[in-house]
């Protein structure tokens, strides 16, 4: 019947650990949402600021690393995650300033690769790493607590409510992107499949 919020606020070394409060003060570090794109549109894809352009840029200790758990998936739908092998930085600005400066459109997988969104893979998704979920998804974020700066390098060109073209943030996105986060990487280290730790009659974990 008590907000958790208030109770690690008022004690926070009895709820997270005296180890855990030194590094996120009385925020309790994980937050759990749904982002729900059946029957819409794409997300924008973004990413989150390091762990130095929070601190020093934003104002807040610690920086939000994230992962996607796909719950619902179209079949045909993706998850944006990481940059193409082949893809030059220097491109992907020009194109996304012209996108947010003339409302130019492009298309957005000459640069950031795509994944199938199967049903129960995990995504991981490090600060600086460009990402979004396509139309068509159910996906749980399981990410750090702040949720306040999601860096867009494209927004598909919508409009918010008044008509006007929605807000990117080109140079904090391209401030912040980690273009070491390309190519086979990308798979190798944050699209890890499943594999079988432990099974008995009837279940398998």
């Amino acid at each position: 019947e008590i907000p958790l919020q208030l109770l690690v606020a008022l004690h926070p070394d009895d709820v997270l650990g005296p180890a855990v409060r030194a590094t996120f003060g009385t925020s309790f570090p994980i937050r759990f949402d749904y982002l729900d794109t059946v029957g819409g549109g794409n997300l924008s894809v973004h990413c989150h600021p390091t762990e130095q352009d929070m601190r020093h840029v934003f104002g807040w200790p610690y920086t939000q690393h994230e992962s996607y758990y796909v719950l619902v998936s179209s079949g045909s739908s993706v998850i944006y995650l990481g940059l193409r092998a082949d893809a030059s930085a220097d491109e992907f600005r020009r194109c996304a300033r012209a996108a947010d400066e003339h409302g130019i459109p492009f298309d957005i997988e000459r640069f950031v690769q795509t994944f199938p969104a199967d049903q129960h893979q995990l995504f991981l998704i490090p600060a600086g790493t460009p990402h979004a979920s396509s139309a068509g998804n159910v996906v749980l974020e399981i990410s750090a607590t702040p949720y306040l700066y999601s860096l867009r390098f494209y927004d598909w060109l919508r409009s918010d409510q008044d008509g006007k073209r929605r807000p990117v943030h080109v140079g904090h996105a391209f401030r912040n992107l980690n273009q070491s986060r390309t190519g086979t990487a990308v798979a190798a280290d944050l699209v890890q499949p499943a594999r079988t730790v432990r099974s008995g009659a009837g279940w398998r974990e």
